[in-house]
């Protein structure tokens, strides 16, 4: 609030200086008033805010002596010889310059300290003529009242608010009416006698004033102080004249804030201001959060921006609703339906076009060499076209368009369409069989036995094109429930390799089988070693199986043991060549007696060593066996039967290859072509009697003959040794005119004989 700039103002000097010496300035002091100013203290913080009522009197005297004082051209102010403070007249200002708070930070102002603050000086009002008589009169009996200058300086003390001394003293400022650059520059400290600055002390703030108080009220307390505030922030210095003593009392909370009244340039200033507001400070542009304060900086530096900024936002809000609404009723770009391209459809274009799809369809399978086609009545197939639309549109995206759209949308419908699947596999199953018959099989990553190197080396996975049944069976499925017109095999429905190179299963098995250790396993023949197998042929059939375990391959174990070892010791049908007791030489091959081994179940027993790294001896399982293991000699020992073809005569050797009965004998006719059978047999059973019934080799129906024997002792099937009691003759030449249909025949006590000794398994060899 700034006074009339027409009166005169005294400002009254900081009690203490910055130095600490309290010196008057005699060149701002009127000569005369010296021995009559009482001490002042300036207000700093706070002011007590409560006054008794009683004080309203005494304050009216202090008010008067205040008016009287500013129409003075100089004040007249004396300090005391204790420490009280200079007052110097000071001119009105300018209100411009009175609201400018630069006179405060000239040059000496800067020297003060930080802390020291400069306290708010309230202003002296006008007051009217009639008011003035009436507070002289109440300032004469005060006076009155008040004998000597100590006790008004004592009341003046009590009546004066107290004021807290800052940091460091406070400097003196003396303010001139002139410009605000004379202003700062007549603000000069004061020395002040060497004295620790007086303890702070706090006082309460004063009461804001009340606009809506009468006049006179306002007038009554012109020049009541009010809080101090920082350098910064205080527009000019006020000046404020010394009261009149009054009693001190303790503030009572029923007192009441008098409000202060504003002058009338004041209130014009004010109404200019908010006529026009000012614009927004930096300050101001940085209250409030975050988002606020963006907004205001954006609106208040970069308004065109800003209205741009927003158009564009919402045109793209309005693109991405619109989009999000399109999509609600239609697919987004690059979208398939189980494989059917519907890009940008709507669902009742989608809706007529599965409609369409399903009469009549049909679905072409082709792909990996096959090619046949199923219908919808072979595999009953049903269709819900609302569930299966359904289904698909509740897949889009509709208000993700704007990132949906960058990537390929691919959608699976389950629901809707049904078909009988095993139906499908009575369709299917048989097509893959009868294309797997020439088709090449998937193998395995593999190892195999480099006996050069004596190393192991790898052989990696090969696909094949071999068809699987159950992954053809989906997608055929999957195709038809989809009413795909086409369904193409590709290499995922072939037949996949289990074990690949780039397992890491498969290379620890290699290293692995690396450290296989040294076999040896030896293979028996009735209880004599007739193989060993090395180390090298044991390595060459380890392999890593599927499990990427270690073990031999079977397969290639029974291809060696059904056929280079079968070759090696097998001898049935083998050549053979030995010399009869009575020191013919003979040659024969062919029969069913001899060693067979059982090259399937040989190969299952070595595998089983191989897996437990085992060298046990192996005895060899045979399907049928020898008297003694003999390769290409007499491995049927000492006992037998020696029939000659060309003697027309038999023989029986005994377990000691003695001659234990012989007789002549008729073989089968050549010339009706009943030759009979040559090589090494052995007796397969025992029959007496029996009825042999012969083929129908005319063709008439009925079996070319029909004999009762008392004696049959078969040794190949159909063929055997007997009785023939409708002969006469036996050896000779009688097999060239009437020889039998292939049977050894042997007169009847002969046959009798040889029945009841011959055993079944005893061998019979054939010979010319």
């Amino acid at each position: 609030m700034q006074a009339d700039s027409k009166r005169p103002k005294a400002v009254i000097a900081s009690r203490g200086s910055f130095w600490g010496k309290k010196t008057p300035r005699p060149d701002l002091l009127d000569e005369e008033a010296t021995t009559e100013t009482l001490p002042v203290e300036l207000p700093v913080a706070k002011v007590e805010q409560e006054t008794e009522p009683e004080e309203a009197e005494v304050e009216a005297a202090v008010d008067v002596e205040e008016h009287e004082s500013a129409k003075m051209t100089e004040a007249e102010v004396a300090p005391e010889a204790d420490a009280a403070p200079e007052v110097a007249p000071v001119e009105d200002r300018e209100p411009e310059a009175d609201a400018t708070p630069e006179a405060d930070q000239e040059p000496e102002a800067e020297a003060e300290p930080e802390t020291d603050a400069v306290p708010e000086v309230a202003p002296v009002e006008d007051r009217e003529p009639e008011a003035d008589q009436e507070a002289d009169t109440v300032l004469e009996a005060d006076r009155a009242a008040n004998a000597t200058p100590e006790a008004e300086a004592e009341s003046e003390a009590d009546t004066v608010p107290e004021v807290a001394p800052e940091a460091g003293p406070e400097p003196e400022v003396v303010v001139e009416p002139s410009s605000p650059k004379e202003d700062a520059d007549e603000l000069t400290p004061v020395p002040e006698a060497e004295s620790e600055p007086e303890a702070a002390t706090e006082t309460t703030p004063l009461p804001e004033p009340n606009p809506e108080a009468a006049p006179d009220q306002e007038a009554e307390h012109p020049s009541k102080p009010i809080a101090a505030t920082p350098p910064a922030e205080q527009p000019k210095a006020k000046p404020v004249q010394a009261k009149a003593p009054q009693a001190k009392r303790a503030p009572s909370k029923q007192d009441k804030p008098k409000p202060k009244t504003k002058s009338a340039t004041a209130k014009r200033a004010e109404q200019k201001q908010e006529e026009k507001p000012p614009p927004a400070s930096p300050e101001e542009e940085q209250s409030g959060p975050p988002l606020v304060r963006t907004a205001k900086s954006l609106w208040t530096h970069h308004r065109m921006a800003t209205i741009l900024g927003m158009a564009t936002c919402a045109i793209i809000l309005i693109a991405y609703i619109a989009g999000g609404v399109f999509f609600s009723s239609h697919f987004l770009p690059r979208t398939t339906v189980n494989g059917n391209d519907v890009s940008m459809l709507s669902t009742a274009s989608f809706t007529d076009r599965i409609a369409s799809e399903a009469e009549g369809y049909t679905a072409l399978v082709s792909g990996n060499g096959t090619n046949f086609s199923v219908t919808a009545d072979d595999v009953n197939l049903s269709l819900d076209i609302d569930a299966y639309v359904k289904a698909a549109a509740s897949q889009v995206p509709s208000w993700l368009w704007p990132f949906a759209v960058i990537v390929p949308q691919a959608y699976t419908v389950e629901k809707g369409v049904t078909l009988d699947e095993g139906r499908l596999s009575e369709i299917v199953s048989p097509i893959i069989e009868k294309a797997a018959e020439t088709a090449t099989p998937t193998t395995n990553a593999s190892i195999y036995y480099d006996e050069e190197t004596g190393g192991f080396k790898t052989v990696a996975e090969k696909l094949g094109t071999e068809l699987d049944t159950d992954a053809v069976l989906a997608k055929v499925a999957n195709g038809m429930e989809g009413l795909n017109p086409t369904i193409t095999l590709g290499e995922e429905d072939l037949v996949q390799p289990t074990v690949t190179l780039s397992d890491s299963e498969f290379k620890d098995a290699l290293a692995a089988v690396k450290k296989y250790p040294n076999l040896q396993i030896e293979l028996l023949m009735g209880g004599e070693t007739v193989k060993t197998l090395d180390n090298d042929l044991i390595r060459s059939w380890l392999r890593i199986a599927d499990d990427f375990s270690i073990t031999g391959d079977v397969d290639a174990v029974a291809l060696y043991t059904r056929g280079t070892l079968s070759s090696e010791l097998d001898s049935v049908a083998g050549y053979r060549t030995y010399t009869r007791p009575d020191g013919k030489q003979i040659q024969i091959n062919d029969g069913t007696y001899g060693w067979n081994i059982d090259g399937a179940t040989l190969a299952d027993l070595i595998v089983d060593r191989i897996e437990n790294k085992s060298s046990d001896p192996i005895e060899i399982p045979c399907i049928s066996s020898a008297a003694i293991y003999n390769p290409g000699g007499a491995d049927w020992g000492k006992r037998y039967i020696d029939v000659d073809l060309t003697e027309q005569f038999a023989r029986m050797y005994g377990d000691d290859g003695s001659l234990i009965w012989s007789s002549e004998c008729v073989s089968g006719g050549p010339a009706e072509g009943n030759d009979t059978v040559t090589g090494v047999f052995a007796i397969e059973g025992k029959e007496s009697p029996a009825t042999l019934i012969g083929l129908d080799s005319n063709g008439d129906g009925e079996p070319d003959y029909e004999n009762e024997v008392t004696y049959w002792m078969p040794f190949f099937g159909g063929y055997g040794l007997h009785d023939a009691t409708w002969r006469y003759t036996f050896g000779g030449d009688e097999y060239l005119y009437d020889g039998s249909h292939g049977c050894v025949n042997l007169p009847y006590n002969a046959a009798e004989m040889l029945y009841f000794n011959v055993r079944v398994g005893d061998a019979v060899i054939v010979h010319w």
